[in-house]
């Protein structure tokens, strides 16, 4: 019997890798809290735990579980502190419907974040929104939005964030739907600097993700963000804009524009064999500033045959947000 052992994380669980030869080999996914689910994927959450895999029978998982277990006891505590998450209050919250009832499965912090957005014909986009959704529009108005920002502390529940993975860019264009009734976002593409973040979400998540190129800079309060798409085999797209707050934070009106551009607590996906996917995020109200900004290139919506040309009718900015989400479910 050979066995490996494979590091997560600095000082995070050992987790040891069994190799049992033998004829009737299967695969299995362990799950951090010891469940056992031969042939198939486990989810802690919405990230698979790959942990365990190729030929691993029952008593071997059992025992290694027992001691990631006892490991992750003595851990969890020392691990909270490192990562805090703070709870979402919603004391003033808008959220049109409760949370899950489930475990969040990530958290993640949204920084120096823009909404961009632009008017565009409904047309133009019910021909690229899949059947069981509904575009959503505002006052008989479609709107497509970029949305540049910085991705922090991007880590599954429990787990302390991992150097080199949990911080990123992103860019994404996206708009506005309706999925059983619910208000949700619908992604056109998402592009991002961390090339291990964009197969597991293409993969897991049934999202769009792009591999890209980011050059992001500060002066002051104001932003200089730049992206190209290098994803092999996918569309041509490229972005840059600079952009900064203008006026004070707020939290946006019920009703207004505003809130129904950025007030979105699901996204919608749909995986290669048409199925509709939901997944639900938390958060405190957006801390919105009035911003200022001109956006340089912009070739996004290019592929698709959106018109985004000339500057956005709508851009706001935020500073900081912190985010839980939750895995993806079909619906």
């Amino acid at each position: 019997m050979r066995h490996s052992e494979i590091a997560i994380g600095p000082g995070d669980i050992i987790v040891r890798k069994t190799h049992e030869p033998r004829n009737d080999q299967r695969s299995a996914w362990l799950q951090a809290d010891g469940d056992f689910h031969p042939g198939g994927t486990v989810w802690q959450g919405v990230t698979p735990v790959f942990l365990v895999h190729h030929g691993v029978g029952r008593k071997n998982v059992v025992e290694s579980t027992r001691a990631i277990r006892a490991q992750r006891d003595l851990r969890l505590s020392a691990t909270r502190l490192e990562t805090p998450v703070p709870l979402m209050s919603h004391s003033d919250n808008q959220r049109p419907w409760p949370v899950p009832a489930r475990p969040w499965a990530m958290r993640m912090r949204w920084c120096d974040l823009l909404f961009a957005h632009w008017r565009v014909e409904a047309e133009a986009l019910r021909r690229l929104i899949p059947g069981g959704l509904e575009l959503d529009l505002f006052d008989g108005q479609a709107y497509v939005g970029a949305v540049p920002f910085t991705m922090e502390g991007v880590s599954p529940r429990l787990v302390p964030d991992i150097p080199g993975l949990h911080r990123f860019p992103e860019l994404n264009l996206r708009t506005y739907v309706k999925a059983g009734g619910k208000p949700s976002a619908w992604f056109f593409s998402l592009d991002a600097g961390q090339r291990l973040a964009v197969r597991v979400a293409r993969r897991f998540f049934h999202l769009p993700y792009f591999d890209a190129k980011f050059q992001i800079g500060h002066k002051g309060e104001g932003v200089e963000y730049s992206a190209v798409r290098t994803h092999r085999g996918a569309p041509k797209a490229a972005f840059a804009a600079n952009y900064r707050p203008i006026g004070p934070a707020y939290h946006s009106a019920p009703g207004s524009l505003d809130s129904w551009l950025t007030d979105r607590y699901c996204l919608s996906a749909v995986d290669d064999a048409g199925n509709l996917y939901r997944g639900e995020i938390d958060h405190d109200r957006w801390p919105l500033q009035p911003a200022a900004g001109e956006v340089e290139v912009n070739t996004l919506g290019d592929w698709l045959g959106i018109e985004m040309k000339g500057q956005p009718v709508t851009l706001h900015f935020a500073k900081s947000l912190e985010v839980r989400a939750w895995s993806v479910e079909r619906t």
